[in-house]
């Protein structure tokens, strides 16, 4: 059964991460093309943006006879990267940014180890890994 009511989170959860990692304003600003997406911070905006990644999904499912196989190689490649590998980019690129400015921080995570992100990043490799051996064997999506 389709999983319906997670497409939106899912939506937002990739706009925001897409838009904290790739430059895609700066890419705007060169090209001097539809400046408006620039205002991310507006509703209207950030819609039309949650519209843009939809785009493809809403393509991809019409002219597909079975989505159920579709979301189980979507959701078993692109989950890790969305769940573990992006979030811990993030963390990591940050702590080396702040460096000893995160001691002062009242509100940082109490879970500071480094063992925890490697074994985060070893789990989201292990579980890429079983879906792409399932799509490469065809058992993905029974």
């Amino acid at each position: 059964m389709l999983n319906v009511s997670a497409v939106p989170i899912l939506t937002i959860t990739l706009r925001n991460n897409f838009m904290q990692v790739v430059p895609v304003k700066r890419w705007i600003r060169q090209a001097n093309c539809c400046k408006f997406l620039l205002d991310d911070h507006k509703r209207s905006v950030k819609g039309i943006w949650s519209i843009i990644f939809t785009i493809p999904v809403i393509v991809i499912v019409m002219f597909e006879r079975d989505p159920q196989v579709m979301i189980s190689y979507t959701g078993g490649i692109c989950g890790p990267f969305i769940l573990f590998l992006i979030p811990i980019t993030l963390v990591a690129y940050g702590r080396k940014k702040l460096g000893d400015q995160n001691l002062k921080n009242f509100n940082r995570s109490p879970y500071q180890s480094t063992a925890l992100m490697v074994f985060m990043g070893a789990f989201a490799f292990l579980t890429l890994g079983m879906a792409l051996y399932g799509a490469a064997s065809g058992t993905a999506g029974e």
